[in-house]
């Protein structure tokens, strides 16, 4: 059984050294996956600089960002829509993304100084990781199924139950395992697992010699890249006033000649 290997003793060790988590035991883990984080550590708003929000890869889910998203969140700013406060975590005097990526990165393309926050204290790296994946599951955009391989992975080196994981990432708890057997490889003699790309998902459950290099393909649908490309060019969602922006376009005009 795939959990069984990934939770036996030996791996959660490496694991947890991994991640740079340091467990407290279930009290406090709990009232996280409950979510009760905001009413137990108060939370209190502050305007923070935009470049003293981090983002650390070790609590932070998302991989990357949507920018058909950034480009509607822009366009909103700039009409003068109110978003709510990003949240962060204060974590060894580190103020820690835990939600709002795309709002932030949005707030940064505007050349904005400060951010409105929201900021949560007194939690652990795991606390703050379940945090944020529970946060980021119930809106905004939806995690790529390489996200969501990565966060199963990750919750089972917490030595959590199915139920719990499946709670956190809204999967019933009888489909995690062959939802990530599906979705990973082992590479070398360490067997270390994995998480593959939609585009190279044929690899699952094989085992590798030597990493695969994912950046190759960004593993996404070409259909999916056009219809958002063309949807943002319908909206006018395309900042015109941004020189790189501009210039991308003159290229892709150029480019589509050839096609055409």
């Amino acid at each position: 059984m795939l959990l069984g290997t990934v939770l036996c003793c030996k791996v959660r060790s490496q694991s947890y050294s991994r991640f740079g988590f340091v467990l407290k035991g279930s009290a406090r883990l709990s009232e996280v996956l409950r979510g009760e984080v905001r009413k137990k550590y108060k939370m209190k708003q502050k305007i923070l600089g935009i470049e003293e929000v981090k983002i650390d890869d070790r609590v932070y889910p998302r991989s990357s960002v949507d920018n058909y998203v950034i480009a509607k969140y822009m366009k909103a700013m700039k009409s003068g829509s109110i978003f709510p406060p990003i949240v962060v975590a204060k974590f060894e005097g580190q103020y820690i993304l835990v939600d709002g990526n795309h709002r932030l990165t949005t707030n940064k393309q505007m050349k904005n100084k400060h951010i409105k926050s929201e900021i949560l204290e007194g939690l652990s790296l795991e606390e703050i990781y379940i945090e944020s994946v529970k946060r980021n599951s119930i809106h905004g955009t939806s995690f790529t199924t390489l996200d969501v391989t990565k966060i199963c992975l990750k919750l089972q080196t917490m030595n959590l139950t199915l139920t719990e994981i499946s709670s956190i990432i809204h999967i019933p708890a009888d489909k995690i395992e062959p939802y990530v057997a599906k979705r990973i490889t082992r590479i070398g003699v360490t067997q270390e697992q994995v998480p593959l790309k939609a585009a190279y998902k044929h690899f699952a459950g094989e085992h590798l010699a030597e990493p695969l290099n994912q950046e190759t393909s960004i593993g996404v649908k070409q259909m999916d890249l056009f219809n958002s490309l063309i949807h943002l060019l319908e909206m006018g969602y395309i900042d015109s006033e941004n020189k790189l922006v501009v210039e991308k376009i003159k290229r892709l005009y150029n480019l589509l000649e050839s096609y055409i």
